[in-house]
């Protein structure tokens, strides 16, 4: 059976370090340049997205990669996804979004609404880390 009961976010960020990695959480400060890695925990959803969105407004698609269905969520625990990522240049912050549904749906809707400020459908339930990017 699935684990549903987690602590924390169900969306998860780890950046590299020296000396492995650390849980970044909300608000935290990170550098053009760091290694993250993003994981989710399904808690009983069925479909999610990954997306981030960056202060100039452009949105990326983390799970999928690619435009199209949700993914299909894997069950049982922490899950990370198969490519870390190096953060760009882009100044103010970096949003990630973790929408979740026990429904099918598209990236086209989350990747809208992201992108132009709007609420997800209310059969969505989403779960948002923003972290503050320092400049250089």
């Amino acid at each position: 059976p699935e684990e549903i009961g987690i602590k924390g976010d169900p969306l998860r960020i780890h950046r590299k370090t020296k000396s492995g990695s650390e849980l970044v959480r909300d608000k935290d400060v990170v550098r053009p340049g760091d290694t993250l890695q993003l994981g989710y925990v399904a808690a009983g959803k069925r479909y999610g997205v990954i997306a981030s969105i960056d202060a100039r407004g452009t949105v990326t698609l983390h799970l999928p990669e690619a435009p199209g269905p949700a993914a299909s969520l894997e069950r049982n625990g922490e899950r990370a996804l198969p490519h870390s990522f190096e953060l760009d240049d882009s100044p103010g912050f970096e949003r990630f979004v973790f929408v979740r549904s026990d429904s099918p749906f598209g990236t086209r809707e989350v990747a809208s609404a992201l992108g132009s400020g709007r609420a997800l459908p209310s059969s969505l339930s989403a779960f948002t880390i923003t972290l503050t990017k320092e400049t250089p």
